[in-house]
């Protein structure tokens, strides 16, 4: 991973799982995985239209959030989002997700997304359900 990639890495898994340090291990696994079947970059997966909405939907809120230095927790989750990408970096990333390439929240449990119907519910890691492809 290039320092690119560990920022870019840094800011979707802050995104994506703000409050939750094993979901954002979770989520850096997803990009991963992702990264190494598409063989591509992980800055390349981060900004894929669609796929991770906090990083390339308009209509996501959180989509021009930053880490703010003046609020200490959030700034604490961006701290620990820059190490989890840091220690990604390694290539010595246990995988706490068993493979996968995909995840949703938990909040959406009661309308869950289709593509989740064709792939292969792996674990929950606190507030995401995730999968892999069948």
């Amino acid at each position: 991973m290039t320092e690119i990639d560990i920022i870019c890495a840094a800011l979707c898994i802050w995104k994506e799982a703000r409050n939750d340090l094993d979901g954002m291990r979770g989520v850096m696994n997803v990009l991963l995985n992702r990264a190494k079947r598409n063989s591509d970059s992980v800055y390349a997966e981060v900004f894929k239209p669609l796929q991770f909405s906090s990083m390339s939907y308009q209509h996501d809120p959180q989509l021009l959030r930053q880490p703010n230095p003046n609020h200490p927790e959030e700034w604490q989750a961006w701290l620990n989002a820059k190490t989890v990408a840091t220690s990604a970096s390694t290539g010595v990333f246990e995988d706490n997700t068993a493979g996968a390439t995909s995840y949703y929240s938990t909040t959406m449990d009661d309308n869950p997304p289709s593509w989740g119907r064709k792939m292969v519910p792996t674990v929950v890691i606190g507030g995401q359900r995730f999968f892999r492809t069948a």
